[in-house]
């Protein structure tokens, strides 16, 4: 007799049916022999089962990450089809990296690849990968684990600002992680040979330390034979280089390169040379045991500071033994950085006041000072007068003209090779900008050119290149090289 009333229940094939007051109810495959039940087949039910849902959550052993599981915080990053993100999961902080839109089998590639660059890689000066999107996902993207940091550039820029000794600490801090980060990378197998400075994000933590982000390189970046040692020292290098410009760029809006060889004339010098300079001689150096020599509590007005960073030999050097040694340096507190007064008797910009602070890193602390200028530079904006200097001598002049009768001849463009050949010889970046106007059968041209970022001359002709070389020389004008006729 069945327990409920008028029910009653039958088998067909590998279900089971009741029957409840007419109504049939289907269990269908409900029906397991006993030797299924005895031979511990819902275990291994349940085994099949999580493992199914876990390959759904993963791909290739990477955590497939949902976006609803995201919260977006903030963008604090962007580089070549990506934009870096601060964002949250599940309450914690994450960095994440969302691809540009594309075609959909081209930025999947791009993902993968960049997975497979960060898989496996566990170092506290990397950024770790916590998951990513699934392929069916219609925005994709990367996740990195644990992350409250920020772009490295915006603290470095406020410490310049702020405060000396830390500006200092935090340019070795970087410098120890960055060689560290590096070498990890380097024994990882990555090659660095193929992969440039653009291949890399640098962040900032709330602890003061310094994470990349490496990014694998497009195909028609191409190859290099490089060795890896000397490839990983040449873009640890360039990573210092670019890392302490843009801060630089963030605070004064502009970006100068500084000559970092006046240590190397220092270092040529006789020792006793040095305290004979104490006097501030004309294109001469004052070494000064204490930051008062920086005049900065006299000052009203906060010096100027920037950092430079000084390439140093390879040598004996490694990757390893830099991170250790400035690791230690920072450590022991160090606090006796070379200080020391440079002055321009050439540059005839005087502003009283004027303190330029140059913060010049190397990969010790010994090769590293602190450089004060009492003079702007060509094409700085003067932070006493706020006026962009000029060349205002007639220094170049009869180089110039020289230097015009032996090339005019061979036809050349002469006023824009020469301005080409000044901003490489003094390390001032040069860029152009052509815009068209009027009909497309005879357009005119207009052409301005950027030094160091400021509009130093522009100029206007009928093809681009006859603006441009109105624009050069324009600026050889401004800059004094050449008298307007």
């Amino acid at each position: 007799m069945p327990f409920i009333e008028n029910a009653s229940h039958f088998s067909l094939g590998d279900g089971v049916y009741n029957n409840v007051h007419g109504n049939i109810y289907n269990f269908y495959n409900s029906k397991r022999s006993r030797e299924e039940i005895e031979d511990g087949s819902d275990l291994a039910l349940l085994t099949r089962r999580t493992e199914k849902r876990r390959r759904s959550n993963e791909d290739d052993g990477i955590k497939i990450i949902r976006s609803k599981k995201l919260k977006l915080i903030r963008e604090i990053g962007s580089g070549p089809g990506y934009l870096f993100h601060a964002g949250q999961k599940k309450g914690d902080a994450v960095i994440v990296k969302v691809f540009n839109p594309g075609p959909g089998s081209t930025v999947r590639r791009q993902l993968e690849s960049a997975v497979a660059l960060s898989k496996g890689i566990m170092h506290p000066n990397v950024l770790r990968l916590s998951g990513m999107s699934s392929p069916e996902s219609l925005s994709h993207f990367i996740v990195y684990e644990n992350a409250h940091r920020q772009n490295a550039e915006g603290p470095l820029a406020v410490a310049l600002k702020n405060d000396l000794d830390r500006s200092i600490r935090l340019g070795f801090k970087m410098i120890a992680d960055l060689s560290a980060g590096m070498n990890h990378l380097s024994l990882h197998g990555i090659s660095l040979g193929s992969t440039g400075v653009e291949n890399f994000d640098i962040f900032l933590d709330m602890d003061d330390q310094f994470v990349m982000c490496p990014h694998p390189r497009s195909p028609a970046e191409g190859d290099t034979t490089q060795e890896q040692e000397e490839s990983a020292w040449t873009v640890f290098n360039a990573l210092c280089q670019k890392t302490l410009m843009s801060a630089n760029r963030v605070l004064h809006h502009d970006e100068i390169n500084r000559d970092s060889t006046i240590l190397d004339v220092v270092q040529s010098r006789p020792a006793a040379s040095e305290n004979a300079g104490e006097s501030l001689l004309p294109s001469g150096l004052a070494s000064a045991s204490s930051s008062k020599n920086t005049q900065e509590d006299e000052l009203s007005i906060p010096p100027r500071r920037e950092y430079v960073w000084r390439k140093m030999n390879h040598g004996q050097q490694s990757l390893a033994t830099v991170a250790s040694r400035i690791t230690l340096d920072l450590d022991m507190n160090i606090s006796s950085l070379r200080r020391m007064t440079w002055t321009d008797g050439q540059n005839p910009h005087r502003c009283a006041g004027y303190v330029r602070e140059e913060i010049t890193l190397a990969t010790t602390t010994l090769d590293s000072a602190v450089v004060a200028h009492d003079a702007p530079g060509l094409l700085e904006l003067c932070h006493i007068c706020h006026e962009v200097v000029r060349l205002t001598t007639d220094v170049g002049t009869e180089h110039y003209r020289t230097w015009l009768r032996l090339t005019t001849d061979v036809g050349i463009e002469h006023h824009r090779t020469w301005l080409n050949n000044f901003a490489q010889q003094w390390g001032y970046n040069i860029a152009y900008d052509a815009t068209a106007t009027g009909a497309q059968s005879r357009p005119q041209w207009t052409s301005k050119v950027y030094m160091n970022n400021i509009e130093t001359g522009r100029g206007n002709g009928g093809s681009r290149g006859s603006s441009k070389e109105q624009a050069a020389k324009s600026a050889l004008i401004a800059l004094g090289f050449i008298r307007q006729s």
